[in-house]
């Protein structure tokens, strides 16, 4: 079964506490993270790149390769059937990380074009750039946490950046929306190998691949402007252009008291837009640096963030307590068809429960999950070889053994993971008429 935790409503209310008394102090700066390194790139022969020396993180790809002149598609699997990330133009450069058949795993300069949960990233000082805030957070060709879209290899790790691409439903706040950024260093998908062709005799591929690196951030970084509406923050636009200051001292004045009457209105309407406020306290900010004027216009500036932030609270909060009433109404009818149904005859019996179903994922090895009411409640395998799991497939089992892994709790932005079982005892329950 899979469940969600979140934030608890005491938790988030003591913050909301906390930031409507930020309103009349100020918020002080948020520090970030340094900015992401690109991946290591070794000065090797033209299509095989070094191994890494002891002690080292280098990256070490099998070789080089380039899309054809039709390009390729990219694809979260090595499989046609794969959701497709993407077309990369003929002539793109790829690192081959490994291949599997007809696939090559591979990375791209200047990343995969991937879907991350909102709630797992925040704004970074670096214009068009967001930080990854969450450990094994996944990397979705679709935002979707759905089977069908399975994520990249491997996971994303805090401290992470990105660039922005674009976001889902920017109406929503970032922590409830799905965010399209392009893939740190390190993230594979997969190519057809028929789709790529070797290197020109005498290219260095480290080489080329350091310059590519190189400029596609430079290009990215250039192209960077995109708004990252309701995030919360005082950083809430993310590579949008600077405020220019062009007032004079009194225009400043003049513009300073229409923030002020402008951020009154905005306080009292139903639903307030504090943006345009914002922008009106930064414009005086960026033509008077110091004096009465400027402190004024920074404690409006520190007024309108606080209450930025306090909206997203509020609708994390609403948020919160709807999920709170959704999973109560669960209970509720889980309880009553509990007390419906006629005791477990096996209750005791045996460590868990359920009919096996066989998962293959290509270049991976099979999975075998025991499911019970559509969910998938244990993971099984057999260390010791007494069972073929294989052989169980379709059946309704009854298993004791160890268990080697817990079950680790999902939500909107991960998938669960059942508990894993070392099976020591397997008795067949009942079989499907087309299982055998």
């Amino acid at each position: 079964m899979t469940h969600n935790f979140s934030r608890s409503p005491l938790f988030l209310a003591a913050r909301t506490c906390c930031v409507a008394l930020a309103i009349s102090t100020g918020l002080g700066a948020q520090t970030n993270a340094p900015a992401a390194v690109a991946p290591g790139t070794p000065v090797a022969a033209p299509t095989t790149a070094p191994a890494p020396q002891s002690g080292t993180e280098a990256t070490k790809f099998v070789r080089y390769m380039k899309t054809g002149t039709n390009g390729a598609q990219a694809r979260n699997l090595g499989d046609a059937n794969g959701v497709s990330l993407g077309t990369l133009p003929a002539g793109t450069l790829v690192a081959v990380y490994k291949e599997q058949g007809e696939w090559l795993e591979c990375e791209v300069p200047g990343g995969f074009e991937i879907w991350v949960f909102g709630q797992y990233v925040k704004v970074s000082s670096e214009a068009g750039v967001l930080e990854i805030t969450g450990s094994d957070v996944r990397a979705r060709p679709l935002p979707s946490p759905g089977p069908e879209s399975y994520p990249l290899q491997p996971n994303l790790s805090k401290g992470d950046r990105v660039r922005l691409i674009t976001r889902k439903d920017s109406s929503k706040s970032l922590a409830e929306d799905w965010v399209k950024v392009y893939s740190p260093p390190g993230v594979r998908a997969f190519v057809a190998k028929a789709d790529c062709e070797a290197l020109p005799s005498g290219t260095d591929g480290a080489q080329a691949w350091s310059s590519a690196v190189v400029e596609t951030r430079k290009r990215k970084a250039a192209n960077a402007g995109l708004v990252l509406a309701g995030t919360g923050s005082a950083a809430a636009v993310a590579g949008s252009a600077p405020v220019v200051g062009d007032l004079t001292p009194q225009q400043a004045v003049e513009e300073l008291q229409r923030a002020d009457a402008a951020l009154a209105r905005e306080r009292r309407a139903a639903q307030p837009d504090f943006a345009p406020v914002r922008e009106q306290y930064e414009r005086v900010l960026a033509s008077t640096k110091e004096g009465a004027t400027a402190d004024m216009a920074r404690r409006g500036l520190s007024e309108v963030d606080a209450l930025i932030e306090l909206q997203a609270i509020q609708t994390t909060l609403l948020a919160e307590r709807e999920r709170a009433q959704a999973d109560a109404e669960r209970r509720r009818v889980a309880m009553e068809r509990a007390a419906n149904e006629p005791p477990d005859l096996y209750g005791g019996r045996f460590d868990t429960r359920g009919w096996l179903e066989k998962r293959v994922v290509p270049g991976q090895a099979p999975v075998y999950l025991l499911r019970w009411g559509g969910e998938s409640i244990a993971e099984i395998q057999c260390a010791s070889g007494r069972y073929e799991l294989s052989d169980f497939n379709g059946c309704e089992l009854g298993v004791k053994g160890n268990q080697l892994r817990g079950y680790v709790a999902g939500d909107i932005g991960r998938v669960a993971v059942p508990r894993l079982i070392d099976a020591s005892r397997i008795e067949i329950l009942a079989v499907k008429a087309n299982s055998r």
